[in-house]
């Protein structure tokens, strides 16, 4: 799997994911006022009301703001779901018109939407998935409107003798309309080895 973007310490620590930081503000909030009350210090009973806003302002802005990095996470679960039960439309609607698909690495020359489509028709048709699960699912907000995902399945098909694992970096970006739509998805690996792109032609 390549290296995932930068993401800013705000976006991972506070938006994404808060609770780690507001339970150790809250923590401190508690501590200050007991300790505060006990020895009748009125300065730490104002540290621990301020501990408190804190914490609870971390936890207020991690649920109301969604990042690019959460808007792109649904995408890819929804692409995922729509792919295991044969979806075929709703997958394919999941693409922008201008979507790439690669093998390897995002860096490598890609297909465009075309290949997608056919890909998606041929595995509704020929490789029907009997189980999947998802390994590891994590978003990176790059920007405002842009995210990339990375993505591993355990994936069992109803013509394989037993279950596959594969790699996959999926770029979400949001639309003029105000959408979110794949731009560009890569097949990174299947069982640990280069993609057979010849069965994906």
């Amino acid at each position: 799997m390549p290296e995932p973007p930068d993401v800013s310490l705000v976006t991972r620590y506070v938006l994404e994911n808060p609770w780690p930081l507001a339970i150790v503000m809250l923590a401190l909030a508690a501590w200050l006022a007991w300790s505060g009350m006990r020895e009748g210090l009125n300065s730490r009973m104002k540290s621990a009301a301020a501990f408190a806003v804190i914490g609870c302002s971390v936890l207020a802005a991690g649920s109301l703001i969604v990042t690019s990095g959460e808007h792109a996470e649904r995408v890819t679960q929804a692409l995922v779901d729509a792919t295991v039960n044969g979806q075929t439309d709703v997958a394919t609607n999941l693409f922008a018109e201008d979507a790439v698909f690669s093998v390897g690495s995002p860096t490598n020359p890609g297909f465009g939407r075309e290949f997608i489509v056919n890909l998606l028709e041929r595995i509704g048709r020929d490789y029907a998935i009997e189980s999947n699960s998802i390994t590891h699912l994590h978003g990176y907000s790059e920007t405002r409107d842009r995210a990339t995902v990375h993505l591993a399945c355990w994936t069992e098909l109803q013509i394989a003798y037993g279950p596959g694992a594969s790699q996959w970096v999926v770029r979400v970006e949001r639309q003029r309309d105000g959408s979110w739509k794949i731009s560009h998805l890569t097949c990174v690996s299947v069982n640990n080895q280069a993609p057979p792109l010849d069965r994906m032609r």
